[in-house]
């Protein structure tokens, strides 16, 4: 999988590139989305504190932990997988739907600006996406989340008894995805952080060069109960002692820039 996104915490190194067990994969839906999580003590980077949420992500809703997997020897458990086709994904993203998504988006989450350009970046990125009918893709989208189990004191142990054989190549400050099987991305807690309206730095450029993980996220906005109106996360969200991994997303875009989008 030579499309691959590490997005977490920078404690956890590149332990978990070889930690994908066969598990179930689950795909996000309104009776999922019953489950909600009871929210651990609020603190995370101490990032948004002044957000309705006051730190925090809020109530996590549609994961499930029924088939979660403890990893041998390693204090990390995989907590779940969700897995779907490019083919159901570029189906969903509609004009409509990726509107809808947008405004949920913006009035639950990232209230502070907007940027009305990218947004229009994003609807022609979006055409282009569902129109490529020559591409099939050859695996699955996946998007597997990840807990740290052991104590601090346990992880950090680790950390220092494990061997670094390799250091990822850096391109003007960033991971260079031309060269690198593995992106890491130290993350917002809500998985593409404002791709949907604003900003335009790794992660956002991330979901929205590979628009396979967008469409993912997105989608989870229209099929969660309402977040505007209840302090609730997409299931695409994470704990400060968590960390994604996403694989299996082509890039079907380049965004030249590096920062907030351009007027023109």
């Amino acid at each position: 999988y030579p499309n691959m996104v590490f997005a977490g915490v920078p404690q956890w190194g590149w332990a978990l590139l070889g930690a994908w067990p066969a598990q179930r994969r689950i795909r996000f839906s309104p009776k999922t989305a019953l489950h909600c999580e009871t929210p651990p003590r609020i603190s995370y980077y101490g990032s948004y504190l002044g957000d309705r949420f006051s730190g925090g992500i809020g109530e996590r809703v549609g994961i499930s932990e029924a088939h979660k997997v403890p990893l041998p020897k390693m204090g990390i458990s995989r907590v779940t997988v969700f897995a779907d086709t490019h083919e159901n994904l570029s189906k969903w993203a509609t004009e409509n739907n990726w509107k809808q998504a947008t405004e949920i988006h913006k009035k639950a989450y990232f209230t502070r600006t907007e940027n009305l350009v990218q947004e229009e970046v994003l609807q022609k990125i979006r055409q282009h996406y569902v129109d490529c009918k020559h591409y099939v893709s050859s695996a699955p989208v996946q998007a597997a989340l990840f807990r740290i189990d052991c104590t601090r004191d346990e992880l950090r142990k680790r950390c220092d008894e494990s061997t670094v054989k390799c250091i990822p190549c850096i391109k003007f400050g960033v991971f260079d995805e031309t060269s690198e099987r593995c992106i890491v991305d130290f993350a917002n807690k809500r998985l593409g952080g404002g791709w949907l309206s604003y900003g335009m730095v790794q992660e956002e450029k991330m979901f929205i060069e590979r628009f396979d993980y967008g469409a993912l996220c997105a989608r989870s906005l229209l099929e969660m109960p309402d977040p505007v109106a209840n302090s609730l996360a997409s299931p695409f969200s994470m704990h400060q002692d968590e960390a994604w991994i996403l694989r299996g997303a082509p890039q079907f875009a380049h965004v030249h820039w590096y920062g907030r989008t351009p007027a023109d």
